[in-house]
C-alpha cells in the first residue's frame, strides 16, 4: 500500500498528510524511510500540520495551487 500512497503528486500527498491526526503521522515516520524523509524535510507541511490540529478555528485550504507555482 506504501508503494501507491508514494506515487501521488507531492500535493496530493501534503493535502491527505495535514488532515490526518498528528499521532498518525507520527506512525507513518517511523513506518516508511521515504514518508519520514518528505515529513521531516517540509516545513509548510508541519506548520499546516500543527495549525490545523492545534488551533481552534482553523481550516484547512483545499485550494492550494497559490502555494505550488
Amino acid at each position: 500500500m506504501v508503494h501507491k500512497i508514494l506515487s501521488l503528486p507531492h500535493e496530493v500527498l501534503h493535502c491527505i498528510i495535514i488532515r490526518v491526526d498528528p499521532l498518525d503521522v507520527a506512525s507513518l515516520c517511523s513506518s516508511c524511510r521515504v514518508l519520514n524523509n518528505y515529513i521531516k524535510n517540509n516545513r509548510l507541511l508541519f506548520k499546516e500540520l500543527y495549525l490545523a490540529h492545534f488551533v481552534s478555528g482553523f481550516k484547512v485550504n483545499p485550494d492550494r495551487s497559490r502555494r505550488f507555482r
